[in-house]
């Protein structure tokens, strides 16, 4: 496929103007930018290259926002991972865009921008949209969540996971309502930095909006991010960490890829707070989980492997690992 081709034009234009020797003077704009636009779309990116690749195999595969497959790139290499239970004839999916703990309509925006179609997988019309979550009205249930169906247009499939009771008109206009206003009040744009007290005080003020919500997540998860990497800042990012931790095990599949990276992370952190037991606990989880989505024999795998029996034993250790 060739999405975004009128902006790929545009881009080969300016190209042209920049630098001219990079597309010979024989090839034709619209050409250009089909080969642009088929590479932008198809190829996958090889982080330690700092570039992408085409491979012909993974570019065929289709896009799920629960996909029954996992990719992953290492140097000039990419494994496909089988992670759920595949039947004869079953298409293999991918998800295309890694959006992971973002609600139904969210997804289906970036795909209609970035790919052009619209997303129609079960994720998208069928199933609870979990990133969305509230709190079961039902004052005798305790702890239930409550998710809509698809995009939530159905205002009386909103139900609780747990007691699955359906929410009365005036309980979904309450949450819609409250979930605006925290929309609003958590804008959350990348390398702007919520604290974490604003977070705690939108979950007092807006009481229908579960902690799991994805917008809190994602001010929480940023936070986390940030105090990750100062070494003076290692019990708060423990602390976000946890609830980052609990809320993908919750929200997300069982077998995900995201899971490897913040239990990597949560390892990373016991290192600045000098426990080496406590990191190698996490890097075990780490490679358990990365044995589920990447495989046990490919390196990113076998680099877990190693740090959950030798971690780094300092800061000065641990930056020099990380930064190989």
């Amino acid at each position: 496929s060739q999405a975004n081709l009128p902006r790929c034009v545009e881009a080969v234009e300016k190209t042209k103007k920049i630098c001219p020797l990079l597309i010979p003077s024989n090839v034709d704009s619209i050409l250009a930018a089909k080969v642009l636009a088929a590479l932008n779309t198809n190829s996958h990116e090889l982080e330690e290259l700092g570039g992408s690749g085409l491979f012909l195999l993974a570019c065929t595969m289709e896009h799920n926002c629960s996909p029954n497959c996992n990719f992953t790139t290492h140097g000039d290499t990419i494994w496909l991972t089988a992670i759920k239970s595949i039947s004869e004839g079953e298409p293999l999916s991918i998800d295309y865009g890694n959006n992971f703990y973002r609600p139904a309509l969210e997804r289906r925006k970036d795909l209609e921008e970035t790919y052009e179609f619209e997303c129609n997988c079960m994720a998208c019309t069928v199933l609870p949209d979990l990133p969305r979550a509230f709190k079961c009205p039902s004052p005798v249930c305790l702890g239930g969540r409550v998710s809509p169906v698809g995009l939530g247009n159905d205002v009386s499939k909103f139900s609780c996971l747990k007691c699955k009771q359906i929410c009365s008109e005036n309980n979904v206009e309450v949450m819609l309502s409250e979930e605006k206003l925290l929309m609003d009040h958590l804008d959350v744009e990348e390398g702007i930095f919520i604290h974490p007290t604003e977070v705690e005080q939108c979950l007092n003020k807006f009481e229908s909006i579960h902690s799991f919500h994805h917008a809190v997540f994602w001010a929480l998860e940023g936070a986390a991010q940030v105090y990750a990497t100062d070494p003076q800042c290692s019990e708060e990012a423990e602390k976000y960490l946890e609830y980052v931790i609990g809320a993908v095990e919750e929200i997300l599949p069982i077998i995900h890829h995201e899971k490897v990276i913040y239990f990597d992370m949560m390892a990373q952190v016991k290192v600045l707070k000098g426990d080496i037991e406590g990191a190698k606990f996490w890097y075990d989880k780490a490679y358990q989980a990365s044995k589920s989505v990447s495989g046990a024999d490919t390196v990113p795998t076998l680099v877990l492997s190693e740090l959950s029996h030798k971690p780094p034993n300092s800061v000065e250790e641990l930056v020099k690992r990380y930064n190989k």
